[in-house]
Order: C-alpha cells, then sequence, then structure tokens
C-alpha cells in the first residue's frame, strides 16, 4: 500500500512553502484558526483528484502554485499553475519525468496509476473521495444520508452487484414473461389459420390436376395454332405456285431469247468491226496502188544513178581538159610570137635549122593539144547530158521523199495484215468457245432443271434445313443464270 511521505505547498492559500514529514502511522495536524490546517487537505485534494477547480487557492500577489507529493516507493508528483502553464509532472524511480497538460477538469490515468488511491464512483453524479475526507466532515460518512451510507458500504462491499444482478433479472423475467405471453397468442392465431387450410393438401391436388389439363389444353391450343399456321401457309404457297407457273409460262423462253439477243449483239459489232476493217482495206488498197505506181517510176533509179556518176566523172574530166586548153591558147599565142621571130631572124640559117626542129617538136605537141581538144568537146557534150540526166535526179530524190509516206503507209499495211491474220484466229478461237460455251450451258440448263425440280420436291434447303418458298427458288435460279 502506497503512503505520502512528503508534501511540500509552494504559495498554496497561506503557505509560502511549506513542508510536511509524515509518519507511517497516525498523523495529527493541530494549530490556531487560519493556520493553514484545511489549506494541507485542499492542497492534498488538489494533487490527487484536481479539486477544487479555479485559482481561489493562490496565494496573493504569488504568480504560481506548486503542491508536491512524494510516496514511499519512489513516486514523485507535482501539480503546479502559471498564468500560461497548468499540468502535472511525474517522476518514477530510474524513469524520466513525464509532463501531462492538456486534461481539463479529469486527473490524468498516469497520476491515478502513480497514487493508486481511486475515487469511489457511487452513480453517474456521485463520487466520494474516502481516503481525503472533506473539511468539517464526520467520520467514515457519519454526517451523509443513511441512504448515501448504504449505497457506500454497498459499493465497498460489493452488494452492487447483487442489486445489479437481480434488478437485471427482474427486468429479464419481465421481459420473457411478455414473449411468452406474445408467443402464445401467436400460436392460437397460427392454430386458427391453420384450421382453415386443413383441406389444402386435397385442393392442391386438385389444382396440379387442374395446371396439368390446362397445360394439355393449351399444349393442344398451341398446336391448333400451327395447323392454321400451315393451313394459311400452304395456300399462300399453291396461290404463289400457280401465279408463279403463269409467269414461267410467260418467260420460259426467256434463256434463247436472251441468247439470241447476245448473238444479236455480237453479231452486230462484228459487222460494224468488219465495216471498219474493210473501209481500212480499201484506204490501204489505194495507197498501195499508189505506191505501186511510185515504185514502176523508181525502176531507173539505180541507172540514173550510174549517169550521175559517170557526169561526175565527166565533169572532172572537162575541168582537166579545160586546164589543158588554157595551156594550149598560152602555147598558140607563143607560137606566134616565135613565128615573127623567125621571119624576122630567117637570114640566119644554122639558126633556121635549130628553130625548124624545134617548132616541129613544137607542132607535134601542137597536134596531141588538137587531139585533146576534141576530147574536151566530147567531154563538154557528155557533160551537158549529165546536167540534163543530174535534173532528173533532183526530181527523183523529190520522188524519193515524196515515197516515204507511202511506206509508211505500206509499213501500217503489213501491221494490219498481222492484225488481220491475229483477228482471224481469235474469231477461230471464240467460235470454238462459244461452241464451248454453249454445250456447258445445255447441260448446267439440265442441272438447274434437276435440281429445281429436287428442292421443290424436298421443300427445304438442304444447307440451313429451312423451307424455300417459290418465288425465292425462283429469285436464286435467276440469280444463277445471271452469274453464268
Amino acid at each position: 500500500m502506497k503512503r505520502i511521505e512528503r508534501m511540500r505547498l509552494e504559495n498554496f492559500q497561506s503557505h509560502l512553502d511549506t513542508t510536511l514529514e509524515f509518519d507511517e502511522r497516525l498523523n495529527v495536524i493541530v494549530g490556531p484558526s487560519d493556520s493553514g490546517k484545511t489549506a494541507v487537505l485542499r492542497a492534498l485534494r488538489w494533487i490527487l483528484y484536481n479539486q477544487p477547480r479555479g485559482s481561489d487557492f493562490l496565494r496573493v500577489s504569488a504568480d504560481y502554485v506548486r503542491v508536491t507529493a512524494l510516496f514511499n516507493d519512489g513516486t514523485k508528483i507535482v501539480r503546479e499553475k502559471t498564468a500560461s502553464k497548468n499540468r502535472y509532472r511525474l517522476t518514477r524511480p530510474n524513469e524520466e519525468e513525464l509532463v501531462l497538460e492538456g486534461f481539463g477538469v479529469h486527473v490524468p490515468e498516469e497520476i491515478l496509476a502513480a497514487h493508486q488511491m481511486y475515487g469511489l464512483r457511487l452513480d453517474s453524479e456521485h463520487t466520494l473521495s474516502l481516503q481525503v475526507a472533506e473539511q468539517l466532515d464526520g467520520p467514515f460518512l457519519l454526517s451523509n444520508t443513511s441512504a448515501m451510507r448504504a449505497k457506500s458500504v454497498g459499493r465497498i462491499s460489493g452488494a452492487h452487484f447483487l442489486d445489479m444482478a437481480k434488478r437485471d433479472t427482474v427486468k429479464d423475467v419481465s421481459r420473457l414473461r411478455s414473449y411468452y405471453k406474445r408467443e402464445e397468442q401467436e400460436k392460437e392465431t397460427l392454430e386458427q389459420d391453420i384450421a382453415r387450410y386443413r383441406g389444402l393438401s386435397d385442393s392442391k391436388q386438385h389444382l396440379d390436376q387442374t395446371k396439368r389439363d390446362l397445360d394439355q389444353f393449351q399444349d393442344a391450343i398451341d398446336e391448333l395454332n400451327k395447323l392454321h399456321k400451315v393451313k394459311e401457309r400452304l395456300a399462300m404457297n399453291k396461290l404463289e405456285k400457280h401465279k408463279a407457273k403463269g409467269h414461267l409460262s410467260r418467260v420460259e423462253n426467256v434463256d434463247r431469247w436472251e441468247l439470241s439477243f447476245v448473238k444479236m449483239e455480237r453479231t452486230k459489232n462484228a459487222v460494224s468491226q468488219l465495216n471498219s476493217i474493210n473501209t481500212r482495206k480499201q484506204t490501204m488498197e489505194g495507197d498501195r496502188l499508189k505506191a505501186q505506181q511510185w515504185l514502176n517510176k523508181l525502176g531507173t533509179v539505180e541507172a540514173a544513178e550510174q549517169e550521175r556518176t559517170q557526169a561526175e566523172n565527166t565533169i572532172e574530166r572537162a575541168g582537166a581538159l579545160t586546164q589543158l586548153k588554157n595551156q594550149y591558147d598560152e602555147l598558140q599565142k607563143n607560137a606566134a610570137k616565135m613565128t615573127i621571130h623567125l621571119e624576122e631572124t630567117a637570114f640566119i640559117e644554122n639558126k633556121q635549122v635549130l628553130t625548124t626542129e624545134q617548132i616541129s617538136q613544137r607542132l607535134l605537141v601542137l597536134g596531141k593539144l588538137k587531139a585533146i581538144q576534141d576530147n574536151r568537146e566530147q567531154l563538154v557534150t557528155k557533160q551537158k547530158k549529165v546536167r540534163d540526166n543530174l535534173s532528173r535526179v533532183d526530181s527523183i530524190v523529190e520522188t524519193d521523199r515524196a515515197m516515204r509516206p507511202l511506206t509508211d503507209r505500206l509499213e501500217q499495211k503489213r501491221k494490219l495484215s498481222d492484225l488481220h491474220a491475229q483477228k482471224q484466229d481469235i474469231e477461230m478461237r471464240k467460235r470454238e468457245g462459244l461452241v464451248f460455251l454453249e454445250k456447258n450451258k445445255e447441260k448446267l440448263d439440265s442441272l438447274t432443271s434437276r435440281y429445281q425440280d429436287l428442292l421443290e420436291l424436298n421443300g427445304d434447303c438442304p444447307t440451313c434445313g429451312q423451307q424455300i418458298k417459290e418465288h425465292a427458288l425462283k429469285e436464286w435460279l435467276n440469280h444463277g443464270r445471271n452469274i453464268r
């Protein structure tokens, strides 16, 4: 059990700084009136239970108040209050000081656990401090009322637990009685309700049988509705079949009409192409005749070319002869001068003989020149002929220029001949293809007719299993024919 060994009061009421030492047995505080005896009790309540509240116990002119209690186990509790602080300080042996603030009107749990002097809680409004009495309190609650004493004794002895158990038991018994009574009433009500449904099993059997009969009747009605729908659909199918037969009778030759129309279109296109080709052929035939005429005219080109070559040679020779003639004329002039000189010097005989030999040689030269002159005249004649031929050659060059378009046309004609041969080959292959398609078309028509008969006979689609309507079958077959 803990006890306070020492207590110090600082600025608490009349105590400036008072230290009290307590014995472990009985302690008696005596003194004259207003000497601070009650202040000791108040200081003890203030440090243990934070009572009284406020700051009336602060010594006049003091700025703080502090009460310190030292317990026999070494625990030290300090309660102090200043203008800015209101706190507990707790110190245990071998532990750091613990400062507690902001606890309000209650005592911190750490302080209560430290001094272990708990108040006796009588009810929600009364807490009794048996360890520290108030001023003028009688010994052990003698100044309190009998009820308070009884409640305090009950609390101390634990009799209040019996009162609480008794009170709770009475409440439980009362509640259970009410519950039992309510359950009895509910039981009677249920028995009365059950009595009205004692024949419920028979009614349920009748109800189940009726439900089965209703289900069978509903199934029969559904089956009858299905049959009515099938009948209506059958009538509609017959009507559509009759209409389809009428349509088919009117269009049964459509395939042949379509084939004839396609053939006519193809024949029309072929005739148009043939007319175009025939027109181009006639044009090219006229061009060919013109080209042939030009080719006939150009038959003498080679002879003219030879004459032109001979004329050029003749011109060259005529140039050489012209130079010789000039030399010959110069010699004749020199010979005339020499003759004049000989006549003037005839009296010198030796010299005359020598001049005669020279003259003979020169006459020989003159004879050769005369022959050259004759050849020159012949060459001049040939040159004239060559010039005539050259004029004809110019006309031949012009003819060659005029022949170039004809040559191009002849090349085009050759290409057209090749295209015509290719066209004939394509037409031949086309005729073979048409024969092949005609054979396959007849075979496909036969297979389509057989497939149509089988679908009409079966009435259901072999792929999805749904019923095939006659107009849908017709559209599908027409779609297949168009694809072909």
